[in-house]
């Protein structure tokens, strides 16, 4: 099994109200992979895919901290009555991002260092959910 759903299919299993993990191409805005115990529909995870490129691309107006800061954000946690949602841009500029969508009720702080560590073992492994070198997009 790729390293990265590993990782994808231990963040899902272990973090309490996580409903999907998912790893997202920024550039191209894709889906690579998916960790749920009932898969969203394509059309989700789609939408999830879309949210996070504009959410954690400085070229995006709808990243207002890029805007700002001249430069695209790491983080970026949305939260609504249905779900509470990060998007956690991978270290080093490699144009992925990891996508945890939870229950609400779930801290933000449980949920951040959570998809934080995922990141980082994914970051480690090198490789992306085909197997391929992270950031070679």
């Amino acid at each position: 099994m790729p390293q990265v759903q590993h990782c994808l299919d231990d963040l899902q299993a272990t973090l309490d109200g996580c409903r999907c993990a998912v790893f997202v191409d920024l550039r191209s805005e894709l889906v690579l992979s998916c960790s749920a115990a009932e898969r969203p529909a394509q059309e989700q995870l789609d939408r999830l895919a879309v949210a996070a490129a504009g959410l954690l691309t400085a070229g995006d107006a709808a990243a207002p901290a890029a805007l700002l800061l001249g430069e695209a954000p790491q983080e970026a946690l949305r939260c609504d009555a249905r779900a509470i949602t990060l998007f956690h841009r991978l270290p080093d500029d490699m144009g992925e991002a990891l996508v945890c969508l939870c229950r609400p009720g779930i801290a933000p702080s449980t949920l951040r260092a959570a998809v934080q560590a995922t990141a980082g073992r994914i970051a480690e492994s090198g490789q992306d959910a085909g197997g391929q070198a992270v950031g070679q997009g």
